[in-house]
């Protein structure tokens, strides 16, 4: 996916804006399974993901907790980190090879606070998580596991979640991977 349409599917920005937005990105090509920001480290980088597949999640307990999945034209980062410059809760992982354009918490806030442009797209990106936040738990919140499956297939294509392991499905809705594998074992025989 390109950064022009990146960018311009949460809100349009000037040609200008977009050509200070290049100035601060570095492409990088990461591995499936490292870690982008680690539990206790401060997170400084801001992700765009060109290609790939990433997850959020959290260790307690010995228990992985998935709390999202950064697909193909994500924006993300370990938000609380990057934006308090505070030691990270949760990790950010890559699950899939990945190609991603990554810049620097610094060269970010200088961006957002120097062009209006900027300030107003990060509103509109920011109240678009609050959407998906409140997406997650009305469709993914409720009902029992395989509801819970249904719904997650409906703004997830087979594809994207064909290359995610089962254990972090498993974990991103609650329940444990011997269910999820007996739901997809019932799903495929309705198809």
């Amino acid at each position: 996916m390109e950064l022009e349409e990146i960018v311009r599917s949460v809100h349009p920005v000037s040609d200008e804006a977009m050509e200070q937005l290049r100035r601060i990105l570095t492409p990088h090509k990461v591995p499936a399974r490292r870690f982008l920001v680690r539990p206790g480290e401060v997170s400084r980088e801001l992700f765009i993901i060109k290609e790939g597949i990433a997850r959020n999640f959290s260790l307690y307990d010995g228990k992985e907790t998935t709390r999202w999945f950064g697909l193909e034209g994500d924006v993300m980062a370990e938000m609380f980190s990057f934006v308090q410059g505070k030691p990270a809760a949760c990790a950010i992982e890559t699950v899939t090879a990945m190609d991603l354009l990554v810049a620097d918490r610094d060269d970010i806030h200088r961006l957002i606070n120097g062009n209006p442009e900027w300030a107003l797209w990060t509103a509109r990106y920011l109240i678009d998580g609050l959407y998906q936040i409140e997406r997650r738990f009305v469709f993914l919140g409720q009902g029992d596991a395989y509801t819970k499956y249904q719904n997650l297939q409906q703004y997830r294509t087979f594809e994207v979640l064909n290359q995610i392991p089962l254990q972090q499905i498993a974990s991103y809705l609650n329940i444990t991977p011997q269910t999820l594998s007996r739901i997809r074992r019932r799903v495929a025989r309705k198809h």
